[in-house]
């Protein structure tokens, strides 16, 4: 839920109190980056997994570390010898390695429609799908953000755009797919690949679906007059609807990042880069191979580019 500012105090108080009672020893600078980095870093963490952050509580808590970092005392003046953009960077960067709290709070957003799509059952996501959504998982990347809903209704439809390209559609029956809006080629949201304005010299309307543009394996789009559009054209040519119903899937890099990362937050189980470049680069061979034999041209030309 959303922490309202009258809620963060408490947070901001937990904070304040933790870096006072620190402050009245004698510690050194990189004493007071380790406690920064993993006792007040947890709290965050903790608070930011649970609610969506106001902004200027964010500002407040980074503030009130750079304050106990430099000076060694939350009373005392903030006088910053670095910019907390630049402390927040890791230590490769020429940075100090403390997490990016406003970075955080926003992947934790994510995760949150993360969830809608993902992670069914709790009285949140039926809420959400039914009350905003309108009972459609795919009206999150149409429905515009409005007044009447919450501030945190609102700040997770403003951020649809940033996880837009990480959750696919993948094409079943096509019934729910609809051609310009929807996640379901490699070129993204078909309005802006193809320009905008462009759908209704096509004569493809808005709210069509694949399905409907699809008959006996025949797909009714005109002529292509230029290059993208031939792009779509041959991409279609891959496609073959069925019976099943389209579902949803996390973006091959990211569900890789996803999974090391659970696996070692709860498994403490740890893989190189190079085993997960290789799972992944498995799973994409393995889709380029599945339509070898309806497709093969298109099958041999992604290939191609994939090995490049």
């Amino acid at each position: 839920g959303k922490l309202s500012l009258l809620n963060s105090e408490v947070l901001l108080q937990q904070i304040k109190t933790r870096l006072s009672s620190w402050s009245a020893k004698a510690l050194s600078f990189v004493d007071r980056l380790l406690l920064i980095k993993t006792v007040i870093t947890g709290i965050t963490i903790f608070w930011c997994s649970t609610f969506i952050l106001f902004q200027a509580c964010v500002k407040r808590i980074n503030s009130l570390c750079g304050v106990f970092l430099w000076q060694g005392d939350v009373d005392k003046h903030h006088t910053a010898r670095v910019s907390w953009v630049v402390v927040t960077k890791p230590k490769r960067e020429g940075g100090q390695g403390i997490k990016n709290l406003a970075i955080w709070n926003k992947a934790c957003c994510l995760k949150l429609i993360w969830l809608l799509f993902f992670q069914s059952g709790s009285v949140w996501i039926a809420w959400f799908i039914e009350e905003v959504l309108h009972w459609s998982l795919n009206n999150l990347w149409t429905t515009p953000p409005n007044r009447r809903y919450s501030w945190q209704v609102i700040k997770l439809l403003k951020l649809s755009s940033s996880i837009y390209s990480w959750i696919k559609l993948r094409v079943q029956n096509g019934l729910s797919c609809r051609f310009w809006s929807y996640n379901w080629s490699p070129f993204g949201s078909l309005k802006s690949y193809l320009s905008s304005g462009v759908n209704s010299t096509l004569g493809i309307q808005d709210q069509a679906t694949l399905s409907s543009l699809c008959s006996n394996n025949n797909w009714s789009l005109p002529p292509a007059r230029s290059e993208n559009l031939v792009n779509v054209h041959t991409f279609l040519t891959t496609i073959h609807l069925n019976d099943n119903e389209d579902y949803y899937e996390w973006e091959a890099c990211i569900y890789w990042i996803w999974m090391e990362r659970n696996a070692r937050l709860h498994r403490q189980t740890f893989h190189s880069t190079d085993s997960i470049a290789r799972n992944l680069d498995r799973q994409i061979k393995d889709r380029i191979l599945s339509f070898r034999d309806s497709n093969p041209s298109s099958s041999s030309r992604l290939m191609q580019q994939w090995l490049a």
